[in-house]
């Protein structure tokens, strides 16, 4: 569906791009009383929309590295969780708080982890994100609930540098810091993608609108049977979702 849209984004610039060249084509025949509709100003339009669809992209760029680098931030979980809760049965620590960090490796080693890189597949819907950001905001509270249960641990002193609790706390910094940088490329993203409807789409003189008016002019100047009208009329504009 994402790919569809990008697609519809693309042909409305190409197709008002052709019809601003046919438009310039008829040379000083071409004179609508709009100076909405007159060629400085349609290819003013033209370039903000293609600078909006610009930003879109480069942003939806940003947000997928983020996405991926919050994976590979969260890839080892579930291993160094095990590897900690190993450590402390060998500690001799007691049955509950055993139990007590079974039940966040549990969760941490869940069936449900995201574990496909965002890159493998299209950016779709808002819901699939939120959906990501769900089961990672569970994980950093696993995690972190596991940290706070391992210091209540008298018994757990790893010589291990990785297992130790400092350790620990670190990787939980990079996790939220990652999360953030997730939710900061998002928000830039959608906004850039909400300039882009403004621009293309919902704005009274927003491009697909001047197209239609710029049809009307030359049915209008020209005749419907025109040379200069039938070059444009066939040209599709169509709202992109």
């Amino acid at each position: 569906m994402a790919k569809q849209h990008e697609t519809g984004h693309s042909r409305n610039l190409a197709n008002m791009e052709l019809l601003i060249t046919l438009c310039t084509a008829i040379g000083a025949k071409y004179n609508p009383g709009n100076t909405a509709i007159k060629l400085p100003a349609l290819q003013t339009a033209l370039t903000a929309a293609k600078e909006s669809s610009e930003k879109v992209m480069a942003k939806k760029t940003v947000l997928l590295k983020m996405i991926n680098d919050r994976e590979e931030r969260f890839r080892g979980l579930p291993s160094i969780s095990t590897r900690v809760l190993n450590l402390l049965i060998a500690s001799g620590a007691s049955t509950n708080t055993v139990a007590d960090c079974k039940f966040f490796v549990r969760k941490l080693n869940g069936r449900r982890a995201i574990n496909s890189k965002a890159t493998a597949t299209e950016l779709t819907e808002a819901k699939t994100i939120s959906v990501s950001q769900l089961s990672f905001d569970s994980k950093v509270q696993h995690f972190s609930g596991l940290i706070a249960t391992l210091e209540q641990a008298d018994n757990y002193q790893p010589n291990e540098s990785e297992l130790k609790i400092t350790k620990l706390k670190q990787i939980l910094v990079d996790a939220v810091n990652a999360t953030t940088a997730v939710n900061e490329a998002q928000a830039a993203y959608y906004k850039a993608r909400d300039n882009r409807s403004k621009v293309m789409y919902d704005e009274p003189n927003c491009l697909i609108e001047l197209a239609k008016m710029v049809k009307a002019y030359l049915k209008a100047a020209f005749g419907v049977k025109s040379d200069e009208y039938s070059q444009v009329s066939g040209l599709p504009f169509r709202p992109v979702g």
